[in-house]
This record gives structure tokens, sequence and C-alpha cells, in this order.
């Protein structure tokens, strides 16, 4: 199982990086939209992180390009962020965002997701 990580803070990473090894889910990191939609281009991910905020990109232009591209489109996209605001949870949804996390990610609700999404688990 492979993922590809859309985020700009280190932490973040290192905390995704290392729930997804424990999980047996291998991932690449893209520091923003333009370097992700390159990884993309030879990576074929089965599930992709994205923060929603990103330097100069924002993870809903990321969601658009998505959208536009037929192979991407079916891979799922979990926001993973700080923001806990009713709206943006929403506007991240309605853009095509699978699944919402918020940050600090705990590690169960990251297991939920992944099995929601059809994401096969390796036993904790």
């Amino acid at each position: 199982m492979k993922a590809l990580i859309i985020e700009d803070d280190p932490v973040s990473i290192m905390t995704l990086e290392m729930m997804l090894r424990k999980l047996q889910i291998t991932s690449k990191t893209a520091r923003g939209v333009v370097d992700a939609i390159s990884i993309l281009l030879t990576y074929k991910p089965e599930i992709i992180f994205l923060d929603l905020f990103l330097g100069s990109n924002d993870g809903l232009e990321f969601l658009q390009t998505r959208m536009g591209n037929l192979r991407l489109k079916q891979i799922p996209v979990v926001i993973v962020s700080s923001s806990s605001q009713f709206d943006a949870i929403n506007v991240c949804l309605k853009n095509g965002a699978d699944a919402y996390l918020i940050k600090p990610v705990q590690f169960n609700l990251l297991v939920d997701v992944l099995r929601k999404l059809g994401i096969p688990v390796a036993n904790q």
C-alpha cells in the first residue's frame, strides 16, 4: 500500500509517516501542489493525505486539479488540517475530498478513516 503526503510542516510529515509505517503503508512526501503533481506523474499511490493550507498554494487548488484528472479522481484524498471550522470541512468535502482529519491526527481516527475508505490496514 502506497500513500502520498502533501504537507509543508516537517513535524506533521514525520507524525503521519510514522503512523502510516505502523500500518505498513509506505509513503512519499510532496511539499506543495506543484511538487505533488510532478510526483504523481510516476508515483501511483492508493491514497493521498493533503494539508489544506500549503504556503503559496492550498489544498483546494489540488482538489480542483484532481477533479479534472480521470486517474487522480480515482485516488481517495484525506484532508489533514489544523482547522476544525465546519465551513472549511464542508468546502473540502464539496470540492472532492473523501475525508477530513484534524491535526494533530489521532491514530485511531486515521485507522477509522482508512477503513471507511476501503483501504486495507495492517493489524496494529
